[in-house]
């Protein structure tokens, strides 16, 4: 088993990427080593910074991965419908133009992180429908009280106001930061359920 390991070690090493293993076991489902590159150059990407393929960065990056999954699980099961291709493709018009890039330095940009503009497509889509699931699983069951307006209002905000504003200006933005939290601690609930109910393993030579 040893040498196995080492020989798979030693061929990665030699082959780079052309080499793929399983990193995480969820249930009959699988996280791949080359899935786990692939989401940390996708967030180097959007952050434009050097993608970092440490151990603890694809310990995280699989993490996020294993929810994911956990969430596409969900998502079959009740059929959530994916967003349309134009939703997406207007979303990657922004990036553009945010980096004020013509299509030759788009492309390009893109490619140094290992991706085309179909690749860029796909996770704009998923990550579109990553948020609007949260949203349509989750929201009904949140309610913000008047309570938890008062208190943001006085303990958060107006600490940090020079000049503060006054309650009822600020309520709606207010109501919005508090709701996406317990969008937030719903979901972390939820996949922690999800979690204990599936039998996840992780493959340690995948993070070595």
């Amino acid at each position: 088993m040893r040498l196995a390991t080492a020989l798979l070690l030693s061929l990665a090493a030699l082959y780079g990427e052309m080499i793929d293993c399983v990193a995480v076991a969820i249930d009959t489902q699988v996280v791949t080593a080359s899935a786990i590159r692939r989401l940390i150059r996708l967030n180097a990407y959007l952050q434009r910074i050097q993608p970092d393929f440490s151990p603890e960065s694809r310990r995280r990056a699989a993490e996020r991965l294993v929810n994911q999954t956990l969430i596409q699980k969900e998502m079959t099961l009740i059929r959530y419908p994916l967003p349309n291709v134009p939703e997406a493709l207007k979303e990657i018009q922004e990036i553009q133009e945010s980096r004020k890039q013509n299509d030759a330095a788009f492309h390009a940009e893109l490619a140094r992180y290992g991706f085309t503009v179909d690749d860029l497509q796909q996770e704009i889509i998923w990550q579109l429908t990553l948020t609007r699931f949260i949203d349509f699983r989750f929201r009904p069951a949140v309610q913000v009280s008047e309570e938890e307006i008062s208190k943001y209002y006085e303990e958060e905000l107006k600490p940090k106001q020079t000049e503060p504003a006054d309650l009822d200006d600020v309520r709606a933005g207010i109501v919005r930061v508090l709701t996406a939290r317990k969008l937030n601690d719903a979901l972390s609930q939820w996949l922690e359920q999800q979690r204990a109910a599936a039998r996840i393993t992780y493959f340690p030579v995948a993070f070595q």
